[in-house]
């Protein structure tokens, strides 16, 4: 069964700068997304990628992200920085290491695309914001438990609207 609801937009992205943000286990939805924008480089602008996790031991997929590397700028932040890992990472929240790198962003000519805890989302949607990035150039992966994918059981529903149906992606505003 599946897949249900929408994705991020790829159509809206194509020749813009993108900014992707990956919290924790949020990293799996982004990945696909990555994935596309790296085998379709051409067709984009400067991507940025923050992945965020608990510790060096919680980091996930750490091969792609060498792969990703090579061809987009990268930045992991830690919560907790144990000091055993040799992957060059900033100490704290990925909305803290946003507002430390003072991103320079053009309003009109970049996306941001995440998944992660909802806390999360919404001080990176804060620390973008005060970048200049406008909420409509803002998408979320939201995450609810389905069960019937169509609208009918009510598992998912944020105020009036299916994450299973209308979702998983919102535009932020």
């Amino acid at each position: 069964r599946g897949p249900y609801g929408n994705g991020f937009p790829l159509k809206k992205i194509q020749g813009k700068n993108l900014i992707i943000i990956g919290g924790g286990t949020g990293i799996a939805p982004v990945a696909s997304l990555i994935d596309y924008v790296y085998k379709n480089k051409k067709q984009f602008g400067d991507v940025k990628i923050y992945l965020g996790f608990k510790d060096e031991n919680s980091i996930l997929l750490k091969d792609k992200i060498k792969e990703w590397k090579k061809e987009f700028s990268v930045t992991i932040s830690l919560d907790k920085k144990l000091g055993i890992g040799n992957i060059k990472c900033e100490k704290g929240f990925i909305h803290e290491t946003i507002k430390k790198q003072k991103l320079k962003i053009d309003h009109k000519e970049t996306m941001a695309l995440m998944c992660g805890p909802e806390m999360m989302m919404e001080s990176v949607s804060d620390a973008l914001n005060n970048c200049g990035l406008l909420d409509n150039n803002i998408y979320w992966s939201m995450e609810r438990r389905m069960e019937c994918a169509f609208g009918n059981c009510g598992r998912c529903l944020i105020q009036d609207v299916y994450v299973c149906k209308d979702g998983p992606v919102f535009q932020y505003n």
